[in-house]
């Protein structure tokens, strides 16, 4: 942090006192201060597994409070995770030729475990299809929440 004291001077500020360590922080090999929520919890690679471990810490607790709706709550899971699947076939058998992978520049499916170079994507758009590639992709996310809306609604 850097803080402006006069018209030109400027120093450093650390941003906790000398020898302070937050909670939830360690020091790497250099003696800077990493955060665990830095480190972990904002990393979009492990953003998943701690969404899927708060869902069953949150799920364990309401069987643990109430067990008698732990299976209703498992059953409407149950439903929308096939309301999504079903939006995803429907928007396959619908719109077969449109699907947003046939806009990219190869096909993935010859290669899935391709990589791109260093601030490229993996599997480039088309030159001239990116607004088809985003219609489409609206296109499907718009029919499979449709289709959760739909169940969830009903339920």
């Amino acid at each position: 942090m850097i803080a402006v004291t006069g018209r030109f001077r400027v120093r450093s500020v650390p941003p906790f006192p000398a020898g302070f360590i937050p909670a939830g922080s360690f020091r790497n090999e250099r003696g800077k201060e990493q955060f665990f929520m830095k480190k972990f919890l904002c990393n979009p690679r492990y953003l998943l597994a701690a969404f899927i471990v708060s869902g069953l810490v949150l799920l364990a607790g309401l069987v643990f409070l109430s067990p008698y709706q732990g299976p209703v709550v498992a059953y409407k899971l149950a439903l929308v995770m096939v309301a999504a699947i079903a939006g995803m076939a429907f928007d396959f058998l619908a719109f077969p030729y449109a699907l947003p992978s046939s806009y990219l520049d190869k096909d993935w499916r010859e290669n899935p475990e391709a990589t791109g170079d260093d601030g490229q994507p993996d599997f480039p758009i088309a030159t001239g299809y990116f607004r088809p590639f985003c219609a489409a992709m609206l296109r499907r996310a718009c029919i499979i929440a449709a289709f959760v809306l739909a169940v969830a609604l009903g339920l």
